[in-house]
C-alpha cells in the first residue's frame, strides 16, 4: 500500500511544479512573441504568477536548491508548434486545474495556499479563453 503523502510531500511537489510552470510559460511567451505579442504577454503574466506561487511553496519547503525541469516546456512547445495549438492549450488548462485540485487538500488550513489554488483556477480559465481565441 502506498504511503499517504504528507503536507511536506505535497508542498515540495507543488514547489517543483511551480518552478516548472514558470519555465513553461516563459518558453511559450518566447515561442509566440513575434506572431502574437498579446498572447506572449498573457504567458508572461501567468509565468510571473507561477513564480509567486513557487515563493509561497518555498516558505514551507525552505528549499533553495530546486531548479525547473524543461520537460513540460519542451513537450508543450512541441505540441503547440507541430501538432495542435488547441491540444497544447488543453494541456495547459488541464495542468492548471490539476494543480488547483492538488492544492485543495491544504487550502483550508493555509490561506496563502488557498490564494494559490484560486490563481490556478484563474489560469485554467485564462487558457480556456486562449484556446478559443488563439487555437
Amino acid at each position: 500500500m502506498a504511503k499517504k503523502k504528507t503536507f511536506e510531500d505535497r508542498v515540495l511537489i507543488a514547489h517543483q511544479g511551480e518552478l516548472d510552470a514558470d519555465l513553461l510559460y516563459r518558453t511559450m511567451a518566447d515561442v509566440v512573441r513575434k506572431k502574437n505579442p498579446d498572447l506572449a504577454e498573457i504567458f508572461e503574466k501567468v509565468a510571473k504568477s507561477e513564480m509567486g506561487h513557487a515563493r509561497v511553496c518555498q516558505k514551507y519547503t525552505g528549499r533553495t536548491d530546486l531548479k525547473p525541469s524543461p520537460v513540460k516546456a519542451i513537450a508543450v512547445k512541441t505540441v503547440y508548434k507541430y501538432v495542435s495549438k488547441k491540444l497544447a492549450f488543453q494541456l495547459l488548462v488541464d495542468g492548471e486545474y490539476d494543480a488547483a485540485r492538488d492544492y485543495m487538500k491544504d487550502a483550508y488550513d493555509h490561506s496563502d495556499i488557498a490564494a494559490v489554488m484560486q490563481d490556478e483556477i484563474k489560469h485554467g480559465n485564462t487558457f480556456k479563453d486562449c484556446q478559443k481565441k488563439y487555437a
